[in-house]
């Protein structure tokens, strides 16, 4: 029942029902809306409020670090107004600024005098006359200057522990010291453990430094300042106590905040955590703004990161999310409900209506489809009777010639002129109708998705010399120049030899096929790095059929086959590579073929992981084939074994060499068995032919304590048990029996899987028919080991 409903729904029902849901989806985006606008408003209001309590803090810091220099020159100018600062009047002028009060956090205000080795003791006599009874200086060791603690006040029990403690000893306070006297400006310390911390709580500190000079004036040079130091007043801190008393408890505004010594925030360099207050309140507390802030003090930098506190979130406009959300969401669901209700009185109206309308584009859309079908059947059928008839045409044309003449050389007797040229004509359409099968089983397998490449590395160069060798006597034949112009220093290919062979092959074959008698066939092949996409020299300007190129800077190999033949019209330029598509395939056409040579090229360049493009400026104006290949990194190449194309050319032994050879020839067919006989005799070989497996096993064990066999030339498809059975059986017996005889697997069922398992069943060599008499001899003498 369910499934009628919804056959009868019409389309503007289903939309009518998809309506409150829109409402829905919208009310609820426009719910959403809102509350990502609070969100974000409320974000920047928080984020200006801690950028402020960031540079509110920030301030603080510096302004209560510029009152201690003020302070700090201040004492400069008590020691410039006299040469000498008693210990009394020192008290006095420190007690008068109330530092306690009005400057809380910091640890005093104290005075370093300059002395020499010979003016330690003068220094220690004065400061027992002014009441310091054990004053002594420490370190005690003798150095060339002393740098000594003589006032600190107010003088409380921290600060007396740093009375007679020599500051330039420590390599810290050296450094600062040494830059407030070279510079003349304050110099502020990095991170020390003051002399004051005599009790177990001790704090990270720091001290500031300006130096006093003999005379009112800061001498103009560093080695007049370093001349005339007379000492430092100088300001020591306890972070913890000094950052306490400018912001007093809780510590920052909305923030808290580390400070670190130097550039980096470490641990190891932590002046002062403002967070040990909040540490018990809220442990789970994550906070949602971070900064970091690096400032100068006195010529050192601090480094302070900022982090936001639960404070900041409990004053946040984002406490009105959840009440948005609350509100929007009501709102979407009293809208849902009452656009649902007028949805479904409106298709309780329209369901009649729409029941027709579907009616009424059913049987359109089904004589839509019938007429649909009836043109691709039309279409496929014409094309598979176009191809049928080409195939037949293509086929019984070399059988015509085939037949003709061998019923002439059955029936009459015939000059040797005629007889050779009989031959020739019944060799070359042989040939003719081998390729076609081969062109006919490669695209079975490259639709199968089996046609398998056997990858190695190959040289272009030699590649295109051979094919070149191959088309040579046709291109004489029409009075074809061809013009090559080859890098022969260019690098390797990863490819297979002779699927790349095929396809240099094809492209000639096609270029000097199309090309009339005295034309041109120019052939080129250079070095491209990243996109290989340059013109064609020999035809510019042309149009392509492939306008993909190829990017990056990798190393690429460029083949370009250019003729001044027929051309390709602009109409069939894009359907040149298509299988079974041929410009003209009227019964009346000037040139054969199946259309399928284009295509199996175009499979076997983008196998290879290369690209292929046909360019022309029209018909009778010539065609340009262009092949781009990746060649193998160069860096990759020294590890590889240079491959050339040629076939090794097999040196074939002399008559007496090879009347040595035994060979066991296995064939059920009769004619074949017969006509590889005479072949091998003709060459001096002595063979024995048989018609089965079983005979071959027979013949192998019993002639071979006697007159053992060196080659054994069998065919794969034979009855009963074929050519991998047999060679199985074979190499199960033992050497002695003739299990370890070479092998040869002559047949034609072609292709790498074939070859593959006749090697994998024991065959050392795979040849197919028909075969080339030149390959067998040479496979048998390699086998023999002449």
């Amino acid at each position: 029942m369910l499934r009628s409903f919804t056959s009868r729904l019409g389309a503007r029902c289903l939309s009518r029902i998809a309506i409150p849901y829109f409402v829905l989806l919208g009310t609820l985006l426009l719910t959403v809306i809102a509350i990502l606008s609070v969100e974000t408003t409320a974000r920047a209001r928080d984020q200006l409020q801690f950028d402020n309590a960031t540079q509110r803090t920030l301030k603080d810091i510096q302004d209560r670090i510029n009152t201690c220099i003020a302070l700090l020159r201040a004492g400069n100018g008590l020691f410039a107004a006299t040469d000498r600062v008693s210990l009394n009047e020192f008290r006095i002028y420190v007690s008068q600024l109330s530092l306690r009060q009005q400057y809380p956090g910091l640890q005093g205000i104290g005075f370093s005098r300059r002395v020499t080795p010979s003016q330690v003791e003068d220094l220690v006599q004065t400061m027992r006359r002014q009441g310091v009874q054990n004053f002594y200086i420490r370190p005690p060791y003798v150095r060339q200057e002393y740098h000594t603690i003589v006032y600190l006040e107010p003088l409380d029990r921290r600060n007396q522990a740093a009375i007679g403690f020599d500051m330039f000893t420590e390599p810290i306070r050296r450094v600062a010291m040494e830059r407030a006297r070279d510079s003349g400006r304050p110099a502020m310390s990095g991170r020390v453990t003051l002399v004051q911390e005599i009790d177990p709580n001790k704090q990270a500190g720091f001290l500031l430094y300006l130096p006093i000079y003999e005379g009112a004036l800061t001498p103009p040079t560093i080695a007049q300042r370093q001349a005339n130091l007379r000492g430092f007043v100088y300001i020591p801190f306890r972070a913890d106590d000094f950052i306490q008393g400018i912001f007093g408890e809780p510590q920052g505004e909305l923030v808290n905040f580390q400070i670190y010594d130097g550039l980096e925030p470490r641990p190891e360099y932590l002046l002062h955590d403002s967070r040990h207050k909040d540490r018990f309140k809220n442990l789970s507390y994550q906070p949602r703004f971070h900064t970091v802030r690096k400032i100068e003090i006195a010529g050192h930098p601090w480094t302070i990161t900022f982090s936001s506190r639960p404070d900041l979130d409990s004053n946040s406009e984002r406490r009105l999310v959840p009440f948005v959300a609350l509100i929007g969401g009501l709102i979407s669901l009293i809208l849902f409900g009452i656009t649902r209700s007028q949805v479904r009185a409106y298709i309780a109206l329209e369901q009649a209506a729409t029941e027709l309308r579907e009616a009424e584009q059913a049987r359109l859309l089904l004589l839509q489809s019938e007429q649909l079908a009836r043109t691709e059947a039309e279409t496929a059928n014409r094309l598979k009777d176009e191809f049928l008839a080409t195939l037949s045409h293509e086929l019984r044309s070399p059988l015509n010639a085939v037949l003709g003449w061998v019923h002439l050389l059955q029936t009459r007797q015939l000059d040797p002129t005629t007889i050779h040229r009989a031959l020739e004509t019944i060799e070359r359409n042989a040939k003719a109708q081998a390729q076609l099968v081969e062109d006919l089983l490669d695209v079975s397998r490259i639709i199968r998705g089996q046609l398998r490449l056997n990858i190695r590395p190959v040289s272009l160069p030699a590649v295109i010399t051979t094919a070149l060798e191959t088309v040579r006597p046709a291109a004489e034949a029409k009075r074809i120049q061809l013009q090559t112009v080859l890098d022969r220093q260019m690098g390797l290919v990863a490819g297979d030899l002779d699927r790349l062979q095929q396809v240099v092959w094809n492209l000639l074959s096609n270029a000097i096929k199309f090309t009339p008698e005295g034309g041109q066939v120019a052939v080129r092949l250079s070095l491209v790095m990243g996109s290989a996409t340059r013109e064609a020299q020999c035809l510019p300007n042309q149009k392509t059929s492939d306008p993909k190129m190829i990017s990056g800077q990798a190393r690429y190999a460029q083949l370009e086959i250019c003729d001044t033949g027929k051309g390709i019209s602009p109409e069939f330029l894009p359907y040149v590579f298509d299988r079974f598509r041929q410009a003209d395939s009227s019964i009346t056409r000037s040139y054969g073929g199946l259309g399928l040579g284009l295509a199996i090229v175009r499979q076997l360049v983008e196998l290879h992981g290369g690209t292929i493009q046909a360019r022309s400026e029209g018909e009778g104006k010539g065609a340009t084939f262009m092949v781009t290949l990746p060649l193998i990194a160069v860096e990759q190449q020294s590890h590889l074994r240079r491959t050339v194309p040629e076939r090794e050319a097999s040196r074939l032994n002399s008559s007496s060499e090879l009347a040595a050879l035994r060979i066991l020839l296995v064939d059920d067919e009769i004619d074949a068995r017969q006509l590889m006989v005479q072949m091998l005799q003709t060459h001096g070989l002595e063979v024995v032919a048989v018609g089965s497996a079983e005979e071959a096993i027979w013949t192998v064990t019993a002639l071979h304590q006697s007159s053992p066999f060196d080659v054994l030339i069998s065919d794969i498809g034979m009855p009963d048990q074929d050519g991998y059975t047999l060679m199985g059986r074979i190499r199960t017996l033992k050497p002695e029996q003739g299990g370890g005889i070479p092998a040869i697997a002559l047949t034609a069922y072609a292709g790498a899987d074939n070859q593959q398992r006749s090697l994998q069943a024991g065959f050392q060599i795979h040849l197919n028919k028909p075969v080339n008499l030149a390959e067998l001899l040479a496979a048998i003498t390699t086998l023999s080991g002449l």
